[in-house]
């Protein structure tokens, strides 16, 4: 909530939002479960009930009173929430200037509930188990030999029974979002839709549409799924052996004695009896996949269609969307427009098999959100479930490409980053960037129609990314190439359509850039602000908190080891650094031929002079160019060494500091970043002209001020602060 006062009376206004969860004058809630201490008021909660006991069993054995209490499968269900069905969102301003109201739908476990039966393919009841009837899984092994005196008796029973459990996860996903504003009519605020948007999703268990790269052919499969097998077996065993025999002995107490033994009964009994269980039960769970989404915006319904999907990952690769004009009556389209926007993605694992799934080959890369290229056709021409339009690809609006590659090796770089050869040789990265270029359908030929315009004349050829060579180069246009990457993965070098090259360096252990230029190459551009080397000096600073004290690096390389390449030695170079001179104890004193100059220590007998350009406070911007001709009379050329060193007529008792040192070609456009030590923060910003741009930051960590630098110093351009009262105890 938000209270306005107003600037006059009658002018205060309270701003803010309410929830509505009713529907129908009830609320929307539904409970996905029921906590455990009230598990009973669970609608699924019940005595399941058994096999019907026969009326013969009922008297030779009593009538059955075991119960069994359900639901099958009670583990399975969700964790006791409340998810409502439609929420209302309102303004509570109800002005001419209100925001109106916005009402969202969800599905909930009352139309998705954890029993329910689907009528798709597959589908079926959620919850399903075979039945203990079927002989099918019932086998019994039972022989019985009564032979009077010798009985011998087995009974063996095998039962096995299987329970299927289907997981839906549909509840809380949104079904309809609308929004709706308020008009004007005779003096009544009438409500009228603004915007909306309606999903539509696959039943949970439908097979998905998949695209097959291979034919270019859509299968129907299940995407996504997932199960979980346990299963459980048991026996039970009796065996009996019973032996007897009965005998009849009789002794008369006489002299002699007389005894006599009669034969008696003889049995021998042997009973075995078993019972084998065996339980299967499998739980599959489903993921949501969007069907279709319906959009109204601007008096304009729209609706994208999900056709097909990529069984890599589960993305929609093939979609379909109609626009304002589908099935219209327009000019050359009597029996109704054909407004439909076709979109086709190429996935990189389908051109490139290594980027592929780590479930199929250990040694694939396992990078399956790259794409690789996309088409869109429109039109009844551009129609891709149409059998033969990837033989004749006709109606393609655009068409683009990308390449990919891991062979980056560069031993530089490796060396500089102290990185490992498999950071530049193992890992597949973009490598050119392709457009499809082609003559296209005039929209105002009277023919064709302005709905039919717009579109490529003629049928475009696939890109080929297994023989870039096969590719028509007056239409696969490159728009752009990544020429070199660093070993933490940036692109640091590319070249663009026309030719040229941009480059990137990055410092402050390489995650930060510091230096970025449009037209040179990597190896010609080089900043250095010693914030982070060991022979800065935090007594004066031109940006950041350290600067090169020359007093006591002479002989310091503001440029070691670069090669002079075709653009350096055709079109020149530039080197512009920030200078500090002072005299300690004489604030005044000042070098009166302050000379300084540039020299070669590699190869060559370079000498060319700095000229002071631009002053702003106490410190001063120094330029040098080198052109052609200071190149060919120092004796270096092309895939030359340059290593480059300043002198200094140095003053008794001068104290001269350097910072923010810049190299790069004469014809490039360069900026450069310098950043706090200890949090990373931006601190200066410089130009292509060599003046920097300055952040300032409160304790917090906000930005409060930039300064920018002129000849007349530093100048606030903006300033910001936030007030945070103290709240006392």
């Amino acid at each position: 909530l938000m209270y306005d006062s107003g600037l006059e009376t009658g002018d205060a206004a309270l701003y803010g939002s309410s929830y509505h969860y009713e529907r129908l004058g009830q609320s929307s809630g539904v409970a996905t479960n029921e906590p455990s201490s009230i598990r009973e008021e669970n609608a699924l909660v019940s005595f399941l009930d058994r096999h019907k006991q026969s009326y013969v069993n009922a008297i030779l054995f009593g009538r059955d009173k075991k119960q069994f209490e359900g639901p099958l499968g009670e583990s399975l269900l969700p964790a006791p929430s409340v998810g409502h069905e439609q929420v209302i969102v309102k303004g509570i301003y109800k002005g001419k200037t209100g925001t109106g109201y916005t009402v969202n739908e969800y599905h909930t476990v009352r139309t998705y509930p954890f029993d329910r039966v689907f009528d798709h393919d597959g589908g079926g009841n959620a919850i399903q188990y075979t039945s203990l009837n079927d002989k099918t899984y019932k086998q019994r092994d039972r022989m019985w030999i009564p032979a009077v005196l010798i009985n011998y008796k087995v009974d063996k029973n095998w039962v096995s029974q299987g329970f299927r459990f289907m997981i839906n996860k549909m509840h809380g996903q949104p079904k309809k979002v609308a929004s709706y504003g308020y008009e004007d009519q005779n003096s009544t605020l009438t409500p009228y839709l603004a915007a909306s948007r309606e999903y539509e999703y696959f039943e949970p268990g439908e097979k998905i549409p998949l695209f097959d790269p291979e034919d270019n052919s859509i299968t129907h499969e299940h995407l996504g799924k997932e199960m979980d097998v346990s299963m459980e077996m048991r026996k039970v065993s009796q065996k009996t052996f019973d032996f007897s025999i009965e005998l009849d002995v009789n002794v008369m107490i006489q002299l002699p004695p007389i005894i006599t033994i009669s034969a008696g009964d003889f049995s021998l009994l042997f009973d075995q009896s078993s019972l084998h269980t065996h339980a299967t039960t499998k739980v599959i769970k489903y993921p949501v996949v969007v069907k279709r989404v319906k959009n109204f915006q601007d008096g304009i319904w729209s609706e994208t269609e999900n056709l097909a999907f990529n069984e890599l990952d589960g993305r929609p690769v093939m979609t379909r969307t109609k626009d304002g004009f589908h099935q219209l009556e327009l000019l050359n389209s009597p029996s109704g427009h054909g407004g439909e926007f076709y979109s086709l993605n190429f996935p990189a694992a389908w051109a490139y098999p290594e980027m592929g799934q780590k479930s199929k080959d250990p040694t694939n890369a396992n990078m399956l959100n790259q794409n690789a290229g996309a088409i869109v056709s429109y039109g009844d021409a551009g129609n891709m479930l149409d059998g033969n339009w990837f033989t004749n690809p006709t109606g393609v609006v655009t068409a683009n490409a990308k390449t990919f590659k891991k062979d980056w090796n560069d031993a530089d770089l490796l060396a500089a980053y102290g990185a490992p050869a498999a950071t530049l040789t193992d890992i597949w990265r973009p490598s050119a960037d392709y457009v499809y270029r082609s003559e296209l359908i005039d929209a105002n030929q009277s023919a064709t129609g302005i709905y039919k315009g717009g579109v490529f004349s003629d049928p475009i050829a696939f890109f080929d990314w297994a023989d870039l060579s096969q590719n028509d180069r007056l239409h696969w246009i490159k728009n752009n190439e990544v020429l070199k990457y660093s070993p933490h993965g940036h692109p640091i070098e590319e070249r663009t359509i026309v030719g040229t090259h941009n480059a990137v360096r990055y410092g402050y252990d390489h995650t930060l850039p510091v230096i970025t230029a449009q037209n040179a190459a990597y190896e010609t551009i080089s900043f250095q602000d010693f914030e982070r080397s060991t022979v800065g000096s935090d007594f004066k600073a031109h940006s950041g908190k350290r600067s090169l004290h020359f007093n006591n690096h002479q002989s310091y390389s503001v440029v070691n080891g670069m090669v002079v390449n075709q653009q350096l030695y055709e079109q020149g170079a530039l080197l512009s650094l920030w200078l500090n001179s002072h005299y300690p104890g004489d604030p005044i004193a000042t070098n009166p031929d302050p000379q300084l100059h540039v020299l070669s220590t590699g190869g060559g007998s370079l000498n060319f002079p700095l000229t002071k350009v631009a002053r702003s406070g106490e410190w001063q911007l120094y330029e040098g160019e080198i052109k052609k001709a200071d190149w060919d009379d120092a004796g270096i050329s092309v895939t030359d060494n340059l290593d480059l060193i300043l002198d200094y007529n140095l003053e008794p008792g001068e104290q001269v500091f350097l910072d923010d040192i810049r190299f790069q070609p004469l014809d490039a456009s360069t900026s450069a970043f310098v950043y706090d030590v200890a949090t990373l923060r931006l601190v200066t910003q410089f130009d292509d002209q060599g003046f920097g741009l300055f952040f300032q930051y409160n304790d917090e960590g906000q930005l409060i001020r930039q300064l920018i630098e002129t000849e007349k110093g530093l100048k606030t351009i903006s300033e910001s602060h936030v007030n945070i009262p103290n709240i006392s105890d």
